[in-house]
This record gives structure tokens, C-alpha cells and sequence, in this order.
């Protein structure tokens, strides 16, 4: 990675319900257009066959997941419905049998999910304008990612279509948004494994 992340904006309202929120950034050159690496359909493999049962009920007891299960809660949105980036992974796989790879980031993203337990968000970056922040927005009032033109996702949410990297984008926008109890290094590890994946 040729640049470390960069922390974005969390506006003063969020921070004072939120404390400890932290947004990361990193805009990174990638490929979509290339075939799926056969190493990474090896390593989503090799953990599909680690992930049981018994691990899926465990994961909430994990630093990270605990500390985004508390977050979501905090939001208004109950863990055990709307699950953290992580344990839906992990209930997907039981549900499909494995971890199938589908595409160059979608793979990316999960693998990089997998190994830090960090949710990425990946934006098309020239559908974005000024720095990454956390802010409010609607009525009622909710928690977004925003960029300087308009509300973008919500928290912990994924990238509207209009917003998503297609086959023809040449530069990503990585969001980690994490809450108080991941360390910072989680965060950098999953935006660094997914532009490692992407890079051209």
C-alpha cells in the first residue's frame, strides 16, 4: 500500500452519542475487470471450512464484534435482526455451504472482513466529493456516511448502487467505520488487505 489510511470526519453531534467512533479512509487504483484470483477462492475455501456453528454463535463474544454489536445497539438497530458485517458473513455461510467467490472486490471484501472482522464499505471515488464523514441526516435524524455533497450510506451500511465501483472504475474510495473497542490497526489491516486484492 502505497499510503495509509486517513481518518475522516466525525462530526462533534456524533461523537458526543458515539464516543470513540472513528471513520478511515483510503483511495487505492484497482482492476475490477480482471478474472477472480485462484488464490483467493483457495483462502475462502479454507475458511468456509473453519466457520461451524459453534463459531457463529461464539463470534459475539469477540473483542471487535462485541464492541460493533454494542454500537448497533446504540443506533437504534438490534444486532440479533440486522446483524454486524461479520457474523451476517458468518450466517451466510452456513446458509450457503461455504464462502462461493463471485468477483474481484466482492471477494476482496469478504476476505478482508473474515481476517480482521472489519466491515469495508468500497465507493466508485469519482462519485465522491471531499473527505469521508460521519454526520446525521433525514428525518428522523440517523447516523450516515457522508461525503461534502450529500448523506451516502448508513452507518455500517453498503454503498448505494449509484454509488458502487462497476467493472469500469479505476479508483476506489475504501471506507472502515469502527467503533470504540477496535483498534485502529484492525481497521488499517482490512482496508490494506482489500487494496492489495484490487490493485492493478
Amino acid at each position: 500500500m502505497t499510503d495509509d489510511p486517513r481518518p475522516g470526519i466525525v462530526e462533534p453531534e456524533v461523537a458526543a452519542e458515539l464516543p470513540g467512533l472513528t471513520v478511515w479512509e483510503l483511495t487505492v487504483a484497482a482492476d475490477l475487470q480482471r478474472g477472480r484470483d485462484p488464490g483467493v477462492r483457495d483462502r475462502l475455501r479454507e475458511l468456509a471450512g473453519r466457520f461451524t456453528g459453534a463459531v457463529v454463535i461464539e463470534a459475539r463474544q469477540d473483542e471487535i464484534v462485541h464492541a460493533y454489536r454494542v454500537a448497533f445497539r446504540h443506533v437504534g438497530v438490534d444486532p440479533d435482526i440486522d446483524r454486524t458485517p461479520y457474523e451476517a458473513a458468518l450466517v451466510e455461510r452456513l446458509r450457503l455451504g461455504g464462502f462461493p467467490s463471485k468477483d474481484v472486490l466482492t471477494d476482496a471484501l469478504l476476505l478482508a472482513l473474515l481476517d480482521t472482522k472489519v466491515g469495508v464499505v468500497a465507493f466508485d471515488d469519482a462519485m465522491l466529493t471531499g473527505p469521508m464523514r460521519v454526520t446525521t441526516a433525514g428525518e428522523p435524524a440517523r447516523i450516515v456516511l457522508a461525503d461534502d455533497a450529500r448523506p451516502l450510506t448508513p452507518l455500517f451500511g453498503e454503498a448505494l448502487d449509484e454509488l458502487a465501483p462497476t467493472t469500469d472504475t479505476g479508483a476506489l474510495r475504501l471506507v472502515a467505520a469502527t467503533p470504540a473497542g477496535v483498534p485502529a490497526i484492525s481497521a488499517w489491516e482490512a482496508l490494506d488487505r482489500v487494496a492489495q486484492l484490487v490493485a492493478p
